[in-house]
C-alpha cells in the first residue's frame, strides 16, 4: 500500500513541478593548496528544504531523497576526504517517512576536495536534490556540471580546511622524533645498536633484523598513541582544547618536563621494566628484536618522555581521532629511520658527528622551549576562567625573557648545572644563538601592541592586554563609536558577549548580525581575527554588522536560576561557554570553532551558508558583503 502512495505522490509532485523552481544551484570550482575544491552552493525558498546527504536518523525502508554529488571517474582528479556538508541542519519527525529526517532550510553548502594529479582535464558529474514542503515533494532534480581545467586557469582560495591537516600531524611528529635523535639518550645508541646487527652476520641477515627493529620502533610507538585515543575517545581529545583543569594540567607537565631537561632531574622509567626488557632482549628471533626496540624506548624516555607528551598534547588538541596514532608514526618514523639506514649503508657511520656536550646543549635548549609552551597553556586557563593575571604584555615579557636567557646559555655566558663555561664557543652554538637573539628581538615591539603574527594562537590576543595601546592604529579604529552596552573588541570594534544585549541592539540599530562562535582556546579564532579582520577591506564591512562573539570555552558560571538541561544533548548547562557551545549545536548542526553566521535580527535566521576557517581575505570579504546584501533585500 505505501509503495502505491509514493507513486501516487510521484505522479501529483511531477504535475506540482511545472510551476515550481524553489531551489537554485550554482556549482563552480577553486583551488587551494593544490587541491581542487568542487562546491556546489544551494539557495533554498522560504517554506522548502532539501535533504541532507543522510536524509533519516535511522535506516528505513522507503527513505526521502538524500542530496548527493556525484563525478565521473578522472585520472587527473581523485576525491581526498568525505563529501562536505555546511548548513544549519534540522532533524524533524516527518509521520510520512515515520522517521525522524535531516534537511536543510534557505542555504547549504557541499564541499568535495580533490587531489589535482593533473590540472589539465574534465570534471563532470551532477548534482541531484528533492525539494519537499509541507508534506509535498517535487520529484528529484539533477544538476549536471562540467569543467575543462586549462594548465593556467586562475582559481581563487576558499577557506574549507582542517586546523591541522593529517600530513601536517605526521610532519609535526616527524621533526619531534628528528629532534629526539639529537638528544644525548638516542644518539649514542645509533651506532652501537647498528653494530650490533652488522658484527659477525651476513648482509641480508642484519638488514632483515635491521627492519624487523625499526617496524618494532614504529609499532611501539603507534601503539601509545592508538591507546591514548582509545581510553580518551574522539569527543573527549575535541574537549581537551577549552577544559581549564586540563590546560592547567598539561602547564604542570611542561614544567616538570623544562625542568628535567634544564638537568634538575631525569625522568625514568622503574627500573624492573628495563631489567625485564633486556631479558627478553636476549631472547633471539623476532621477539627478542622486538624487546630490543622496547629496551630502547625505555633507555631513552628521560629524553624522548617530554617531547612524546608535548607532541601528544598538542595533536589531542586537534580532536581528530587519529592524530595521537599518526602524530606517533611520524615521530617513531623519524627515530626508526637511522638504525635501519645505516644498518643498510654502515659505511655511512663515518659521517655521523661524534657524540660530545653539544647533545646536552640540545636537551637545554629544548627545556627553554618547554617553558615558553607551557605559559601557552596558562594563558588560556586565564582566559577561559578570566583570572586577568597572564596579559598579552606579561606573557610576551616572559617569552623575551626565556628566548634571551637560552640565547646567553648558548654563547656561554649561563652555564646550567655542573656545566662550565666553555673555553671556545662551537660555531653551531653561534648560529643557533643568533637566531634565538632575533626571535628575542621580533618579540620586544609586542610589549607595545605590536600584532606578532607568529604567535597568533599562543600568545592572548590583543584585547587582553593591560593598555589600549595599538602599535599601528587601524583608521576605522579612530572613528569607530562604541555601540551601548558593547565591549571594545580587536581592532576597536564593538562585541557583545551575550546573544541577548546583542540582538536587542541589531534590531534598534537595524542591522544584520554577525555571530562568532569562538574561544580563547581557538588558534584559529585569532589567526582570522590578526589575519583577515585587520584588513581595512573586512573592517569596514564588519562595521557594518552588529558582531556578537559568543565564546565556547568561557569558564563563567551561569547563575542557579539560569542553569537548564539541554533540549539538544540532555546534558545540564552550568557555564557561560556550554550555553554558547549547546546554541551553535542546537541551531547549526556544528561544534568547531571559528564558525561565522550572517543573522537576521528580525527572523532570527541565517542569511546565507555559515563558514567556517576562512583565512582568504577577498572570500572572507565576499562572505560579509553577500550577507548585508542579502539583509538588505530581505
Amino acid at each position: 500500500m505505501k509503495k502505491i502512495i509514493l507513486l501516487y505522490l510521484a505522479f501529483v509532485m511531477n504535475v506540482f513541478a511545472q510551476i515550481q523552481d524553489p531551489v537554485k544551484v550554482k556549482i563552480d570550482t577553486l583551488e587551494q593548496n593544490g587541491q581542487l575544491i568542487l562546491k556546489a552552493s544551494v539557495q533554498i525558498d522560504k517554506d522548502w528544504h532539501i535533504y541532507a546527504l543522510q536524509s533519516t536518523e535511522e535506516q528505513i525502508e522507503f527513505p526521502p531523497i538524500a542530496s548527493e554529488l556525484v563525478w565521473e571517474k578522472n585520472t587527473a582528479f581523485s576525491p581526498k576526504g568525505a563529501l562536505q556538508e555546511i548548513g544549519v541542519l534540522h532533524k524533524v519527525y516527518e509521520e510520512v517517512f515515520e522517521a525522524k529526517v535531516r534537511y536543510y532550510e534557505d542555504s547549504v553548502v557541499f564541499v568535495q576536495p580533490f587531489e589535482a594529479k593533473d590540472k589539465q582535464g574534465q570534471l563532470k558529474g551532477a548534482f541531484t536534490y528533492q525539494a519537499c514542503t509541507n508534506g509535498m515533494c517535487l520529484p528529484p532534480q539533477d544538476v549536471d556540471f562540467s569543467f575543462e581545467l586549462a594548465q593556467n586557469n586562475a582559481v581563487e582560495s576558499t577557506g574549507f580546511e582542517a586546523e591541522l591537516s593529517f600530513w601536517g600531524i605526521f610532519l609535526a611528529g616527524f621533526a619531534g622524533g628528528m629532534i629526539a635523535l639529537l638528544t644525548p639518550c638516542v644518539f649514542p645508541m645509533i651506532p652501537v645498536t647498528v653494530s650490533f646487527f652488522t658484527r659477525k652476520q651476513k648482509k641480508r641477515t642484519a638488514i632483515f633484523k635491521a627492519l624487523i627493529y625499526g617496524l618494532s620502533i614504529i609499532a611501539i610507538y603507534v601503539s601509545l598513541g592508538l591507546t591514548l585515543t582509545i581510553f580518551a575517545g574522539a569527543d573527549a581529545l575535541n574537549a581537551l582544547a577549552s577544559n581549564g583543569f586540563v590546560n592547567f594540567a598539561f602547564f604542570a607537565i611542561f614544567i616538570v618536563f623544562a625542568i628535567s631537561f634544564l638537568g634538575g632531574f631525569e625522568i625514568r622509567l622503574p627500573a624492573s621494566w628495563l631489567t625485564k626488557a633486556d631479558k627478553k632482549a636476549d631472547q633471539g628471533g623476532w621477539i627478542g628484536i622486538f624487546f630490543m626496540a622496547f629496551t630502547l624506548a625505555l633507555v631513552s624516555f628521560s629524553c624522548t618522555g617530554p617531547l612524546i607528551g608535548t607532541l601528544l598534547v598538542q595533536v589531542a588538541l586537534t580532536g581528530s581521532y587519529l592524530a595521537p596514532a599518526l602524530g606517533m608514526l611520524g615521530f617513531s618514523t623519524a627515530l626508526a629511520f637511522p638504525f635501519t639506514f645505516f644498518a643498510l649503508f654502515p659505511s655511512a657511520l663515518g659521517a655521523l658527528p661524534k657524540s660530545g656536550s653539544w647533545l646536552g646543549t640540545v636537551k637545554v635548549c629544548l627545556g627553554f622551549v618547554e617553558i615558553a609552551l607551557a605559559l601557552k597553556f596558562l594563558s588560556v586557563v586565564d582566559l577561559a576562567y578570566h583570572w586577568e593575571f597572564l596579559t598579552r604584555e606579561i606573557f610576551i615579557a616572559l617569552w623575551v625573557a626565556v628566548f634571551f636567557l637560552m640565547t646567553l646559555y648558548l654563547l656561554g655566558f649561563l652555564p646550567l648545572g655542573h656545566e662550565e663555561k666553555p673555553k671556545h664557543l662551537p660555531l653551531g652554538n653561534f648560529f643557533v644563538a643568533l637566531l634565538s637573539l632575533g626571535f628575542t628581538l621580533y618579540l620586544l615591539p609586542g610589549l607595545w601592541g605590536a600584532p606578532l603574527k607568529l604567535l597568533s594562537g599562543i600568545a592572548p590576543p590583543i584585547t587582553h592586554a593591560e593598555s589600549d595601546f595599538q602599535f599601528s592604529k587601524n583608521p576605522l579604529s579612530e572613528t569607530q563609536v562604541l555601540l551601548q552596552g558593547a565591549e571594545k573588541g580587536v581592532h576597536g570594534l564593538s562585541i557583545y558577549k551575550d546573544y541577548a544585549s546583542g540582538l536587542a541592539a541589531a534590531k534598534k540599530l537595524n542591522k544584520p548580525i554577525l555571530l562568532d562562535f569562538t574561544g580563547y582556546a581557538c588558534v584559529n579564532c585569532r589567526k582570522m581575527e590578526e589575519h583577515v579582520w585587520s584588513d581595512s577591506k573586512v573592517l569596514n564591512l564588519l562595521a557594518q554588522y552588529v558582531l556578537i562573539s559568543l565564546y565556547v570555552d568561557d569558564k563563567t558560571e551561569l547563575p542557579e536560576n539560569a542553569q537548564y538541561i539541554s533540549a539538544f544533548s540532555g546534558k545540564k548547562i552550568k557555564t557561560v561557554g556550554a550555553r554558547w557551545s549547546d546554541f551553535q549545536a542546537e541551531h547549526f548542526g556544528a561544534n568547531a570553532q571559528p564558525f561565522y553566521v550572517t543573522w537576521n535580527p528580525n527572523t532570527e535566521s541565517v542569511l546565507q551558508a555559515p563558514v567556517g576557517y576562512v583565512p582568504n581575505v577577498d572570500l572572507y570579504a565576499h562572505f560579509l558583503a553577500e550577507g548585508l546584501a542579502k539583509f538588505k533585500k530581505q
